[in-house]
């Protein structure tokens, strides 16, 4: 079921996208050129070379690699959390939550075990922590 909430949420994401002045982008496509992965991906794109295990990238014409049209991130644990940051504390995004954060993460980036990773940073976040809802029954007679 879609609330006018989650609505608005994708809405004023995608506005503070196309706006934000971050350099989160251009940090990934920096660490890219120094990974050796990165580097046999873009080569293998570049040549026409497609091996099996690389069917579903592309490149773009300003560098990214793409997987299934979403930007390629490194195994690199400092990138991801630079877009976990970009994506759930910047304050014009707010506290989304786990499913909403993956959600909106998986619209535009890619990395292997996403979903854990996101849980496992909402889980160490203290603010998040803080106001997270307990989904307890009250004690005493019902």
């Amino acid at each position: 079921m879609v609330d006018a909430l989650s609505r608005m949420v994708h809405a004023m994401h995608a506005i503070t996208i196309s706006t934000c002045k971050s350099d989160l982008k251009i940090r990934i496509l920096e660490a890219g050129n120094s990974y050796q992965q990165y580097m046999q991906i873009k080569r293998s794109l570049q040549q026409g070379e497609m091996q099996p295990k690389y069917k579903d990238y592309e490149m773009k014409e300003d560098g990214f690699i793409l997987y299934k049209c979403r930007i390629y991130v490194l195994n690199s644990q400092g990138l991801k959390n630079l877009v976990l940051s970009e994506m759930h504390r910047v304050p014009y995004v707010g506290h989304l939550g786990c499913q909403k954060t993956i959600s909106t993460i998986r619209e535009q980036y890619f990395w292997l075990h996403m979903k854990k990773i996101v849980v496992d940073y909402i889980a160490w976040f203290l603010e998040c922590q803080k106001v997270k809802n307990k989904h307890k029954n009250p004690i005493g007679l019902i």
